[in-house]
């Protein structure tokens, strides 16, 4: 018998774009909902765009992580405050990079909703 899963498919945060699903355990949720979710870079938020369904892992060319939760107020506050900072930072090693005279354009800085505690 193949192993099956309860999944959502969730679109990770702000820039990324990147698509995976997710183990949805007891976390009730459906599409455009937003949503905290585990990975190798810590908790990050996303917006489920498919499911709740249900696939054989057999199916999943990723390793399944898990939903943590619905995204709360708090969490919202967090990816505002995380979004102004990053743009703060991606300003300043913008300016590193030209000061130096270094062959490199950065396009992009992002936290974690965790910032990768």
């Amino acid at each position: 018998m193949k192993e099956k899963e309860e999944v959502v498919l969730v679109v990770l945060g702000n820039s990324r774009r990147e698509q995976r699903y997710f183990r949805l355990g007891r976390v009730g949720l459906r599409p455009r909902d937003l949503c905290i979710v585990e990975t190798d870079r810590g908790e990050e938020f996303g917006e489920v765009v498919r499911g709740p369904e249900t696939l054989e892992l057999s199916q999943l060319d990723h390793p399944l992580q898990r939903v943590l939760r619905r995204a709360t107020e708090e969490d919202l506050e967090r990816i505002k405050a995380n979004k102004a900072e990053e743009e703060q930072v991606l300003l300043a090693a913008r300016e590193m990079v030209r000061r130096r005279g270094l062959p490199m354009k950065l396009i992009n800085a992002e936290y974690t909703l965790d910032r990768g505690h």
